[in-house]
C-alpha cells in the first residue's frame, strides 16, 4: 500500500512532490483466544510484539483485513490485549461502523495475523532528498511522481497495465494504480559549470534551471505488487 502526495513539476524553483510508501511489517503475530464474536472484542496476542498505542495495525486472514488504529494495550494471562476504540482519550481514532461500537469487518479466528504498519516518507529540502525528515541524498533539485492508471472500464478486472501516467489529483480511482513513475533530478554541487541555465526534461516537460550547475534526470518506472492481475 502506498500513498504518494502531490505536487506540481516546477524544477529547482517549483514543488517538489512527496512520496509516501506505507507497508505491513514482516513480523506476524498469530490471534489468540478468546476470539470474538462480538466484532468490538480486543484482539489478543502473545506478549512481546512491541505493539503500543496510537499503533497503526492490520489484522488479517487469507480472505479479508482491517487497518486499525491501537487505542489501548494491556497484559492479561499472558497475552496482550489491543483495543481499538473509536477515540483516544479527545481525538479520534478507528471508524464507526456498527451502531455505537467499533467493528471490524468480520470475526476473526486463529487463522488470522496481526502487523503493525510501518510507513516511510521521502521528500526534498534544502536540495536534500530526505528518508523521514533525514538527509539521504545531497543535491537533489526536484522529485516528480506520476501514478500509473488502469483505466480498463468499470466491470473489467482490469490487466494490471498503466494505460497513463498522470499527478495525484487526475487520478480516476487511486484502486486502479498499478505503477509509479518517479523522475529524480540531480544537480551538480558547484555553481557556474555551464555558460548558460541548463535546460532538461522531465516527464515530456521542458525545465529551464535558475542557476548554472549541470543537471541529470533520472527516471524510473515501479510496479505496484498487490494491483498486479
Amino acid at each position: 500500500y502506498f500513498t504518494v502526495l502531490a505536487g506540481g513539476i516546477g524544477g529547482t524553483n517549483g514543488t517538489t512532490d512527496t512520496l509516501v510508501l506505507r507497508n505491513a511489517q514482516e513480523a506476524a503475530f498469530s490471534l489468540q483466544a478468546p476470539f470474538g464474536p462480538p466484532l468490538t472484542t480486543d484482539l489478543h496476542i502473545n506478549t512481546g510484539s512491541g505493539i503500543q498505542q496510537n499503533d497503526i495495525i492490520i489484522v488479517g486472514d487469507c480472505q479479508s483485513g482491517d487497518v486499525l488504529q491501537v487505542t489501548d494495550i494491556s497484559t492479561n494471562s499472558g497475552l496482550d490485549d489491543i483495543e481499538h476504540d473509536t477515540t483516544i482519550g479527545s481525538a479520534k481514532a478507528n471508524a464507526v461502523n456498527c451502531g455505537s461500537n467499533n467493528c471490524t469487518s468480520k470475526a476473526y479466528q486463529g487463522d488470522a495475523t496481526v502487523r503493525r504498519i510501518s510507513s516511510v516518507t521521502y521528500d526534498v529540502n534544502a536540495n536534500n532528498l530526505r528518508r523521514n525528515g533525514t538527509a539521504v541524498i545531497e543535491n537533489v533539485a526536484d522529485l516528480q511522481i506520476l501514478f500509473g492508471e488502469d483505466t480498463d472500464p468499470v466491470g473489467s478486472t482490469g490487466n494490471g497495465i498503466a494505460d497513463r501516467y498522470v499527478s495525484a489529483n487526475q487520478v480516476t480511482d487511486m484502486g486502479g494504480v498499478v505503477s509509479i513513475r518517479i523522475s529524480l533530478v540531480m544537480r551538480s554541487e558547484q555553481d557556474n559549470m555551464t555558460d548558460t541555465p541548463m535546460s532538461y526534461d522531465v516527464f515530456g516537460t521542458s525545465v529551464t534551471a535558475s542557476d548554472k550547475r549541470l543537471y541529470q534526470v533520472y527516471e524510473s518506472t515501479i510496479s505496484v505488487r498487490n494491483r498486479l492481475p
